[in-house]
């Protein structure tokens, strides 16, 4: 009864607003004829312009006024009230000023090491300097509010404008325009409510203040806009029933407008209205370059041993959407039921496999580099990462795009992940005229999905007698006898002044073009999680083809924001039409799936025509040839370490870039190289010759070593020709708090849109720092990517540095626009460019800050904190039901008559 009673005041109070609504018109055509209430009357004698409903209705019998009539105050009151603030604002803006006051002591401090005086200070300086502990939450929300607010600006300046509005006090008097326009600035209001209730009250306060017996203006018409919502008739009342609780109710009274701003599924965020930011492109430094006249051209004649797929998986090449090995109703496979269970990383014997063989020791490549004058020579692994910032900047971040995703599939995350964006490192190393580009291995691991990737591929293009050959036996001498494997097969491609080698996995003369597709092994999401301890997560299953967890879709949806665009480009540098997928929990294969390259990009550009895809890989590569000459020639003769970091757009300015290039030496290359060598030569060692299993007495510890769970960039580690990927620490025994985050902080980002990674930070960071013997506060808190205090310190030798600055304008069909979409044939797309500079100082602090960065998203340490252990348990209980319902569905299909679909039966 009560729950009926509800409904219909608010259905009463609503019928009432509507009727005072549609009176608005009304009124304002009557306010430019009649006079204005005398100057005995109430309203001249002070009424306010934001007072309430319901004080002008207790005065309704006052002279001047109608009972049926509204008067002007009445109408103004509801558009005209002063901006509030929420608790938690107000909190947060406490919070700033004591934060402000820390700001001004770190800065005093920061005279004269960093600057002669405070004005040439800027606000990175300065939050460069905090020393912020763990549970300082609100500082560094501060600080990072801060930072996206007011990006390269001075400290003086940030200083002043948090002097206007601390401190904070709300009421009725209306805010300033100043005070109004630095509180929009840093997010705490809505910039057009704003300046349209400080217009308002500039103009009506001064016919509000009249006093008594002053000359009245002549009156004039006010334009109010009755909202839309209002003067229609309610679009749903929620019935009266027994099952609507209070929750119910208060949904229901939601106004419509509300509701329709809820951001759905998919859609962008509004904050990325603020990123259409298009470059102005002015001087004399301007270049331009078109996409459509640079394309790949083949330089050697097409090899004809490349491997073809076995056990009839060829039919997965020509049916969209994932062929699972076993039909989960019927029971029946699809293919051999030898694929279902996977030989143990222990029993393969990767010695006779080929070595892989990166860029600067390929001397074939160099010798086809000569032949055709090519000065630039690279592999798509090495390749993949520094192209992947040139799709960001010439894209500006462009969201993916997620309809081959179910309506039910609960994950709203649109963007890449953190690891992805993180800034990328590589080295040019040069030798007789040519450069070749090496990946940077500073924080390289070793995982199991490495190895994986590379005996799977064998097991997908081998029959079954041929790859039992590579089992390990305990006779040494037949192992031995093992026939040598024979040399990996290339495609080699020119593109300006560039070479690249691509290695060809597999082949089949129907598909389109060359008929090449790439090999890539996707292990499930936990395994992924604890990549370094994989035996928690292998009870993982992937039970059905849709939903949010254990399914396929969780597994394609996490390939898009990690895998997906390195994919891309792989498949584009390699002249292939897609890649073959392979699902996996590390004991067990589930199903396959080919993505051709059209399917690739309609996740990252958002078209499925390819032409957009080939012009930005054509653009990047030009941009990168310009960039390495720009180099080379300020440093000839020398080998580089190169870093990129794309950078998102921001109220100041659209997407750019920064490029650092830094001479090293062949003896600091390998040093660099060499980092984790004995680290992961540990790893490979208890990998392939494991332990006896563990007695019941240390079963009880199983926990402990569960939080361990650390995954590593396992997208990328399941590539035959991929270098080893980054992920733990220096020290290799050392406990969950010493190991690497990589890949955790990206997947727990993408987990219910929550930002596990500020979380993992909070606690880890200072941590890290203290324990390292570092001095804090040297790193940079940034937003994009995630960051900590202190990390790689300058040199006491300042070594040559050069930084560059890239700025891009699109042009399609001759017009400007943020990013290029649906292109089609006959469009132009060009793009103009400058390549500025940076002075020493500027190039010196941006380079630290980067490679700080860059340490941050690779090295992040774990923390026991809450949040990331709720997902890591929830992950690690699924693993362990998922075992048990495996072992239940073995023991029935023990009992059954095992059936092949084409296939005898056995």
């Amino acid at each position: 009864m009560s729950n009926q009673l509800r409904c219909l005041d608010w259905h009463k109070n609503y019928l009432q607003d509507l009727t005072w609504s549609k009176s608005t018109t009304i009124l304002l055509q009557q306010s430019s004829t009649s006079p204005e209430p005398s100057p005995n009357s109430e309203d001249a004698k002070g009424k306010k312009l934001h007072g309430v409903r319901k004080e002008l209705a207790q005065k309704d019998g006052a002279e001047g006024l109608s009972a049926e009539t509204p008067v002007p105050a009445q109408l103004l009151s509801r558009a005209d009230r002063v901006p509030k603030l929420t608790a938690a604002q107000k909190d947060e803006l406490y919070a700033l000023s004591m934060f402000r006051a820390k700001m001004r002591h770190v800065a005093s401090n920061l005279i004269p090491e960093v600057a002669s005086r405070t004005q040439d200070l800027t606000i990175d300086q300065v939050l460069d300097g905090l020393s912020l502990k763990s549970k300082m939450k609100g500082f560094k929300r501060g600080a990072s509010k801060l930072r996206s607010a007011y990006p390269g600006h001075s400290y003086e300046e940030v200083d002043s404008d948090l002097g206007v509005i601390m401190p904070f006090r709300s009421g009725k008097k209306p805010l300033s325009k100043e005070a109004a326009r630095i509180l929009t600035t840093l997010g705490f209001l809505d910039g057009g409510a704003v300046s349209d209730g400080v217009a308002q009250h500039a103009e009506a306060s001064p016919v509000l203040e009249k006093t008594k017996g002053a000359t009245a203006p002549e009156p004039h018409a006010l334009v109010i806009e009755t909202p839309k919502e209002l003067l229609s008739s309610p679009t749903e009342l929620v019935p009266a029933a027994d099952d609507h609780g209070e929750e119910t109710i208060r949904a229901a009274k939601i106004a419509p407008r509300v509701k329709q701003e809820t951001i759905q599924k998919h859609e962008l965020v509004p904050r990325e209205k603020d990123k259409a930011k298009i470059a102005d492109m002015k001087g004399d430094n301007v270049r331009e370059v078109k996409g459509d006249t640079f394309s790949l051209v083949p330089l050697t004649a097409e090899p004809t041993n490349v491997p073809r797929l076995s056990h009839d998986l060829s039919r997965v090449l020509f049916n969209p959407g994932v062929y699972q090995l076993q039909d989960p109703r019927s029971r029946v496979w699809n293919f051999d039921p030898y694929l279902g269970t996977l030989m143990p990383a222990s029993e393969f014997n990767y010695d006779a496999l080929n070595k892989y063989i990166t860029s600067s020791e390929d001397s074939h490549l160099r010798e086809v580099a000569l032949t055709h004058t090519k000065r630039y020579i690279g592999s798509t692994s090495s390749m993949s990462g520094v192209l992947s910032h040139f799709h960001f900047l010439l894209s500006a971040f462009r969201n993916l795009n997620l309809e081959n995703l179910t309506r039910g599939f609960k994950d709203d995350g649109v963007h890449f992940t953190r690891l992805q964006r993180g800034p990328t490192a590589i080295f040019l190393r040069h030798k007789d005229g040519v450069y070749a580009v090496d990946a940077d291995k500073e924080f390289d691991s070793a995982n199991i999905l490495m190895s994986l990737g590379r005996s799977m591929e064998k097991l997908l293009t081998l029959d079954k007698d041929e790859f039992e050959r590579y089992r390990r036996t305990t006779d040494a001498a037949k192992d031995a006898q093992l026939p040598t494997t024979e040399p990996e097969v290339y495609h080699y491609s020119g593109l300006g002044e560039f070479l690249l080698r691509s290695q060809l996995d597999a082949h089949d003369p129907r598909l389109p073009g060359t008929g090449m597709f790439d090999l890539k092994t996707r292990a499930v999401a936990a395994v992924r999680m604890m990549v370094h301890n994989h035996e928690v997560g292998a009870g993982y299953q992937i039970k059905q083809r849709f939903g949010t967890w254990e399914s396929y879709e969780r597994e394609y949806y996490d390939m898009m924001r990690s895998a997906f665009l390195k994919y891309s480009l792989q498949v584009r540098m390699g002249r292939m039409d897609g890649i073959f997928v392979a699902y996996h929990n590390t004991e067990r294969l589930f199903g396959f799936q080919y993505v051709p390259v059209s399917e690739l990009d309609l996740a990252l550009h958002g078209q499925a025509n390819r032409i957009l895809g080939d012009q930005e890989f054509s653009l990047s590569i030009q941009l990168l040839n310009d960039i390495f000459n720009e180099a080379t020639m300020k440093h000839p003769g020398q080998s580089l370490r190169f870093h990129f970091e794309a950078r998102e757009a921001t109220a100041a300015s659209p997407p750019y870039m920064y490029i650092f290039a830094e001479p090293v030496t062949e003896e600091e290359i390998v040093e660099i190289q060499n980092l984790k060598k004995e680290e992961i030569r540990a790893f490979e060692e208890r990998l392939f010759n494991p332990r006896p299993t563990q007695g019941p007495e240390s079963a009880q510890d199983e926990d402990e070593i569960e939080l361990e769970a650390e995954p590593d960039d396992a997208e990328t580690a399941n590539e035959s020709d991929a270098s080893v990927k980054p992920s733990t620490a220096s020290n290799p025994n050392a406990g969950p708090s010493h190991r690497s985050n990589a890949a955790n902080v990206a997947f727990l980002d993408s987990i219910l849109g929550m930002n596990i990674s500020e979380a993992l930070g909070s606690k880890s960071i200072a941590g890290s720092v203290s324990q390292s013997g570092e001095k804090p506060g040297q790193g940079a808190f940034d937003c994009h990517p995630p960051n900590i205090d202190g990390s790689v310190g300058e040199p006491p030798m300042r070594k040559p540095l050069s930084a560059w600055k890239l700025n891009i304008r699109n042009l399609v069909n001759g017009l400007p626009v943020v990013r290029p979409g649906n292109l089609k044939e006959g469009d132009t797309w060009k793009l103009q460019y400058t390549l500025k500079p940076l002075s020493d100082h500027e190039a010196r602090r941006h380079y630290t800050l980067c490679k700080n960065r860059r340490k941050a998203t690779l090295e992040a340490p774990q923390d026991a904190d809450e949040a990331a252990s709720f997902y890591i348990r929830r992950l690690i209980s699924m693993s362990r039901s998922g075992a048990e319902w495996r072992r239940h569905l073995d023991k029935l299909d023990a009992q059954r008559k095992r059936v092949v679909l084409y296939g005898d039966e056995r």
